[in-house]
């Protein structure tokens, strides 16, 4: 049995992953349920802007389409969309015992993609507050 899931996002795209039954997103999955104990699960904005223009910011992995990510990211984001993380591991596999941050459009990928990085190991994983939409709607930077 496999389960679809259907995002609409505001350029008007969609896109539908197919995922198997034993890889369906819980309800339960929260942020607070796969971030590190000693780190708050969200990063404020200004916090994050604060940390990428000081050079201190964590990774930041922009899970969302390579559409999405060419429209604009968070400066400094590396686009790894959910459906190549698998293939992709080894360009992140090396962030496993580091503050990881992930976001997407809406927080529903992020949150899935965290749970993908939970179970490989990745303990420290925030969540950008608002995620894409809040950030964009602030009128913070974006790279293109």
């Amino acid at each position: 049995m496999s389960l679809r899931i259907f995002f609409f996002n505001d350029t008007a795209t969609t896109e539908i992953y197919t995922l198997s039954l034993h890889d369906a997103l819980p309800i339960s999955l929260t942020p607070a349920a796969v971030s590190a104990a000693h780190l708050d699960p969200v990063i404020e904005q200004g916090r994050l802007l604060d940390r990428i223009t000081n050079g201190q910011a964590p990774p930041l992995i922009d899970v969302r389409t390579p559409g999405e990510y060419r429209a604009g990211h968070i400066p400094g984001a590396i686009n790894i969309p959910l459906q190549e993380f698998e293939q992709r591991l080894a360009e992140f596999s090396a962030y496993r015992d580091r503050e990881v941050v992930v976001y997407c459009e809406t927080g529903v990928r992020a949150s899935y993609g965290a749970r993908r990085l939970q179970s490989l190991g990745f303990a420290e994983l925030r969540f950008v507050d608002g995620d894409m939409v809040a950030w964009r709607k602030a009128g913070l930077p974006q790279e293109r």
